[in-house]
This record gives C-alpha cells, structure tokens and sequence, in this order.
C-alpha cells in the first residue's frame, strides 16, 4: 500500500520539478519536458530491482488523459478561429486527408507484417491531427494494447525528433526557393518583408498593426497570483471531472457499462459544447492544467516500457510509422 502511494505521488509531483527544471535549464528546455518525462519514466520502468505497479500506472494514464482534453478545449474560440484562420483550416483539412489516407495504406500494406495494423493506423491519424492526447484518446477508445502504445509512441518520439530537426536546418532554406513566406492576412508589402528579417520570437511578441484586425482591441492580462492560479486551475480541473462524469452516466446510460468510444466521444463534444460559454474559456489556467496532465501522462507510459519492447518498436512498428 506504502509502495503504491509513493509511486503516485512520483507520478504527479516530478512533472513539476521537470517543469522547473525546464525554467532554469537550457539543455531541459531545448529538449523539452514531454520527452524528458517520458525519458524519467523510461529510466524508472528499467531501474534493476525497482518493481512498480502497473494497475496503478494505468489508472493514472486514463485519468490524466480524461482529465486533460476537456482541459484543453476549454479555452477555444471555435467560431472566433474559424472566422480569422480559413487558410489554416483548409491546410488542416488537407493535412487530415493526407495522414488518414496513408494510415489506411500503411494499415493495407502492414496487415500480414503486424497484428492489429489498424490500430496503429487509428493512433498515427490522432497523433498527427492532434498530438499526444488525441493518440491517447484513440487508443482508448479502441483498446489499443498497452505494449502496442508504448512502440507506437517510442517509434514517433524518435522520427518525430529527426523530422523536427530537419525541419530546423536542411528544410527550411530549401523550401524558401519554393514557397513564398507566410504573410499574416492585411499585412503590407513592407510588412511582409520584415518577415524574413526579424526573429519569429520577436514577431510573435509585437504583432503587424493588420495581423489583429481594424475592430479588434489587444487586452493586456495582468499576471496571476499564486492564489489565482491554485483556484483557476481547481475549477477547470473540477469541471473537467464533472465534464467526464457526465460522459460516463451517459454511457451507462446508453449501453449499461462504461463503454470506451462514447465515454471519449462524449467528453469531447461536451467539453466543445462547454467552450461556447465566455466563462469557460476565461478559465485562465485551463490550458496549462490540461498540460501538466499530459506531462503526468507522459510520465507514466514511459514507466510501461522497457529496452525489449524499444528494441521491438525498431524492427517492427518502426518502418510504419517512418512510412
């Protein structure tokens, strides 16, 4: 009992310490705390003599990711970003299209190479249309094997990783003989221009005087207090609980257990339904509590691998996901 009450409290506290480490490492921060979570999880899971409980590992999985998508809906401004993004929903259509497309294929070519290709089709599709929670929420829903996650996640982990890096040197200098430079929507000429000149950092901190629009008014946001930000995030925390105990009365409602796909389905649209309200998306600490729970997430998939099941990701779920 001792033993698994100190292991949730590992898993919940040391994201934190990530986090500031993050802060005031250069070498955390460039590698980023979600990798590094799941490298402290990898390291816990493979220490000799260390045995964890894996029961109590999954709660928390499943926990952390019911808590955390209401968490990250909550501040959206659906109508608002469909109104001033119609480019980027376009491009996120298109880009939907394509990665559903080879997942399908990949699933068709992999089907007598790997058991359950479809599976791994179902978590590529949410991964790259919307990052780690929306995989996590798939493999939910459609019971993905623990062992199979974890490969998925280590295989996308590390190609994501080159990609990234690709796409910070050899690409972008290649693709600028190409592809003209993005210009936020109203921007002049001259404003365009010092796009390729000034730092991205600098660019995102004092936007164009067209990038917000002629009726739009910036809001300066005085900084929270500690106390402000304990009582924000209790309350999208506990709304997010209330957002997921709703989801699963439905399901028993609907089918007399506590069924997977419609819990997930429901927390999402309930949690979409939720960030029409100026109340909600006000919840100003919605967003980082969704974060920290994933960082717990990442945590403790990590602690379920081990160097057999990487050495297996190599061999096997690699080449797919690499496809």
């Amino acid at each position: 009992m001792l033993a698994a009450i100190l292991q949730v409290a590992v898993l919940l506290l040391l994201p934190a310490v990530i986090i500031y480490l993050e802060r005031h490492s250069k070498i955390v921060s460039a590698v980023s705390p979600v990798v590094v979570c799941y490298a402290t999880g990898f390291i816990l899971a493979n220490v000799p003599g260390l045995s964890l409980n894996m029961a109590v590992t999954n709660s928390i999985t499943e926990a952390a990711v019911l808590l955390a998508i209401p968490l990250l809906l909550f501040p959206t401004d659906f109508k608002r970003w469909l109104r001033l993004a119609p480019k980027t929903t376009l491009s996120f259509a298109l880009a939907i299209v394509s990665i559903a497309l080879t997942s399908g294929i990949g699933a068709w070519f992999y089907h007598d190479r790997i058991a359950d290709s479809w599976q791994i089709a179902g978590m590529l599709v949410g991964v790259y249309t919307g990052g780690t929670p929306n995989m996590s929420a798939i493999a939910m829903a459609i019971d993905v094997p623990e062992n199979t996650f974890i490969l998925v996640n280590a295989a996308d982990l590390f190609l994501g990783s080159i990609y990234l890096l690709i796409l910070m040197t050899v690409a972008k200098p290649v693709l600028k003989r190409f592809f003209p430079p993005f210009v936020p929507a109203g921007a002049t000429q001259a404003e365009a221009a010092t796009l390729e000149t000034v730092p991205a950092g600098v660019m995102s901190a004092a936007p164009l005087p067209h990038e917000t629009g002629e009726d739009e008014e910036v809001i300066h946001v005085p900084p929270m207090t500690i106390g402000q930000r304990i009582t924000s995030s209790a309350a999208g925390v506990g709304l997010s609980a209330l957002v997921g105990g709703a989801a699963a009365g439905l399901s028993m409602l609907l089918t007399g257990g506590l069924s997977a796909p419609i819990i997930i389905l429901s927390v999402t649209t309930l949690a979409i339904a939720a960030s029409f309200s100026t109340k909600v998306r006000g919840i100003r600490m919605s967003d980082p509590s969704g974060q920290y729970l994933l960082l717990i997430f990442c945590l403790a998939i990590g602690t379920l691998a081990n160097l057999d099941m990487l050495a297996a990701a190599f061999t096997e779920v690699f080449p797919y996901c690499a496809a």
